[in-house]
């Protein structure tokens, strides 16, 4: 990735993250002044305000560790998985198995394996006595030694995935694609940990993430549209913001 796109990058998430903090301070300040007995309530135990707005109630540190974790999730909003440029595909074809798939590359070799930009296929075929690469797209992308590091991977939990990958998992950033939900930020060993849930019929969730699903502290964004005469205006806020387990707050 060049410098160039990662100074890109970190000035959008830090116009994002100044704006989110303005937001989050005014809420977390009203939800912490209505509980002036938080010593007396458990962690993570949520508490409405005036404002509809969750809070955890608490020490502080439980607002600021909600606010950082919120910063960082909505960051990913602004960010983009844009592959790395490939080359012209090397005119080479090979039986490959990756990922318990028996199939075929097709691209750039290294000593025999997949190295460089190319594509791997679900199955293949013998035209003559000459392979061919056939059937599905399964992965394809940047390959290093053998294993997919930067790319597509096709039929992930039912999805499609763009992003970066170490060990043949995604990790790093990435975008997965489930339907009609999209998931933004960083994985680890395959899994998000933090980032963005972007539903199609409900209001998009920001923070951490396990499972798919939220999970650990996080809030909602939510927009409302007002029709004012010919004008509209959008509203926008955090709601439900709290300690997620399983989906729930």
């Amino acid at each position: 990735m060049s410098n160039k796109l990662m100074k890109k990058r970190t000035l959008l998430i830090k116009v994002a993250a100044l704006a989110v903090v303005a937001v989050l301070a005014a809420t977390l300040f009203v939800g912490c002044s209505a509980n002036d007995n938080s010593g007396q309530t458990p962690v993570n135990q949520n508490n409405n305000n005036a404002q509809g707005v969750q809070t955890p109630v608490g020490d502080n540190s439980e607002s600021e560790k909600l606010e950082e974790i919120v910063i960082e999730a909505r960051g990913f909003l602004y960010e983009s998985y844009s592959a790395s440029s490939g080359g012209n595909y090397g005119d080479r074809t090979i039986k490959y198995s990756y990922l318990g798939i028996e199939g075929a590359y097709w691209g750039d070799l290294e000593n025999g394996v997949p190295d460089g930009w190319g594509s791997f296929m679900d199955s293949y075929e013998y035209i003559g006595d000459k392979l061919s690469a056939d059937g599905d797209a399964a992965a394809i992308g940047y390959f290093e030694n053998g294993h997919l590091t930067d790319g597509t991977l096709y039929n992930y939990k039912g999805g499609t995935y763009k992003g970066y990958f170490s060990n043949d998992k995604p990790n790093g950033y990435g975008e997965l694609t489930i339907n009609d939900v999209e998931y933004k930020g960083n994985f680890v060993d395959g899994d998000l940990t933090i980032g963005v849930i972007d539903y199609e019929d409900e209001d998009d969730y920001y923070g951490e993430i396990s499972n798919l699903q939220p999970n650990g502290y996080g809030a909602k964004w939510t927009v409302e549209s007002h029709l004012n005469g010919t004008d509209v205006t959008r509203e926008s806020s955090f709601t439900d913001s709290g300690y997620y387990q399983n989906g729930s707050l």
